[in-house]
């Protein structure tokens, strides 16, 4: 119950800020940070191939894997923005290093995975033998393929790249790789270096910022008794009140008065209301205030 009256909390002040939506388009490119690492050369560094290789493949009969890590640099996107959605498409590279394979799923599945990285690289020093680590946490699954060129599209980063943008200095991009690496199946996307630029890995991100130009005055404001038992008051030395919610713990609306005729004060009768915690929004033409209220009854 505490968690969810601080998390309820925390959204009714978020929404007194005025909020703007941003959209803005990444494409990885030859200057890019990506890279692929493959243990057969382990000590290696791939930073120009022209595809990512999810694979786990046999090389004269020894099995070898293939990693990739991408970085798209957000450091446009103000640390305090909200991400509301965030979306990374690959694209299958018809023209790659393994003789224009297709995804297969040979005796394993080709299911792959999306992580965040953890540590640093850089693409041009990063090999098998001291590739960064990545996590599991709010990696993202890549399904097994249902055809040898499907692309994946709109794949749901949101949460990771929040992350990236709230802390910048854990912003170390993505790693993709099989789900199952002993088997024998491989994934192929093209890379920032491939010649066909309409294939380039594109991370779509639509952003939120706020500003606080606009936030009343809440010393003018007013409710009280609190805690309270019959009748809340609500007062303004400055504003007029437009309409007034109250909202429980569990984020429903429990009361919603919109003012025939607008006015610097309002009673409202909680005598119904069960005793516990509840936030009462007052909305004084566009712009508003939250404010925690206990309900007490003997």
């Amino acid at each position: 119950m505490k968690k969810n009256y601080f998390l309820f909390f925390a959204f009714l002040l978020f929404s007194l800020f005025v909020s703007a939506q941003t959209t803005v388009t990444f494409t990885l490119g030859k200057e890019s940070e990506d890279a692929q690492v493959c243990n057969y050369n382990s000590g290696l560094n791939y930073p120009n191939e022209v595809e990512y290789a999810s694979r786990s493949w046999t090389i004269y009969g020894t099995p070898y894997i293939w990693r990739n890590f991408l970085k798209f640099d957000l450091s446009s996107i103000p640390t305090n923005a909200t991400i509301d959605s965030a979306k990374l498409s690959l694209y299958y590279a018809p023209t790659n290093a393994f003789g224009n394979a297709p995804h297969s799923s040979s005796i394993s599945s080709n299911e792959s995975v999306l992580q965040h990285v953890t540590s640093a690289w850089t693409e041009n020093t990063v090999t098998w033998d001291n590739q960064p680590t990545s996590t599991m946490a709010n990696q993202v699954i890549l399904p097994e393929s249902i055809s040898g060129t499907q692309d994946y599209p709109n794949m749901n980063v949101t949460v990771m790249v929040q992350q990236m943008i709230s802390n910048p200095s854990i912003n170390f991009g993505f790693c993709l790789k099989l789900t199952n690496e002993a088997g024998l199946a491989e994934m192929i996307f093209a890379s920032g270096d491939n010649l066909d630029a309409s294939k380039h890995p594109k991370l779509q991100i639509w952003y939120s910022t706020t500003s606080v130009n606009d936030i009343i005055d809440e010393n003018k404001i007013t409710v009280y008794p609190n805690p309270c038992t019959t009748k809340l008051k609500i007062e303004s030395s400055k504003y007029e009140i437009k309409t007034l919610k109250i909202y429980d713990m569990l984020g429903q609306v429990i009361y919603n008065e919109v003012l025939s005729v607008n006015q610097k004060s309002q009673s409202i009768d909680v005598s119904k209301l069960n005793s516990g915690i509840y936030f009462i929004e007052a909305n004084f033409g566009g712009k508003k205030v939250c404010k925690k209220i206990t309900i007490a009854h003997d």
